[in-house]
């Protein structure tokens, strides 16, 4: 049997990278849970803008209530894309700080400071 014709025996997985962000205020100024949220927020629109349609079915909220234009998934499609990879593979490189900005103004994808989901080099 030729080997294009062999059945495939690997297994299926699309490599995240994401650092780590501990929430910081050097200033003491700001509630711990909008410093965890503004981590948390981090990690939904670095990784899981990618991961949780194909782990979840869907984006994470914090992205769809920021992201106004984001594709709504078909139920057929939410079925196709969950679980569509056999495991989920994940690069660390470093770990980071975060604060919570209320200014922020979107500037991209990668950030050290992010206020309101929206964040800023």
């Amino acid at each position: 049997m030729p080997i294009f014709e062999m059945p495939c025996l690997g297994r299926a997985h699309t490599p995240m990278q994401q650092d780590h962000f501990y929430p910081f205020d050097e200033l003491l100024t700001c509630p711990i849970n909008l410093l965890q949220e503004a981590a948390q927020r981090n990690l939904d629109f670095i990784l899981g803008i990618y991961a949780d349609p194909i782990f979840l079915g869907d984006y994470p909220a914090s992205v769809r209530s920021r992201i106004t234009d984001l594709p709504e998934f078909t139920p057929e499609q939410r079925a196709s894309l969950k679980g569509s990879a056999d495991y989920f593979a994940l690069n660390h490189y470093t770990s980071r700080y975060i604060s919570h900005d209320e200014e922020a103004v979107p500037t991209g994808l990668s950030a050290h400071t992010e206020r309101n989901g929206k964040v800023r080099l």
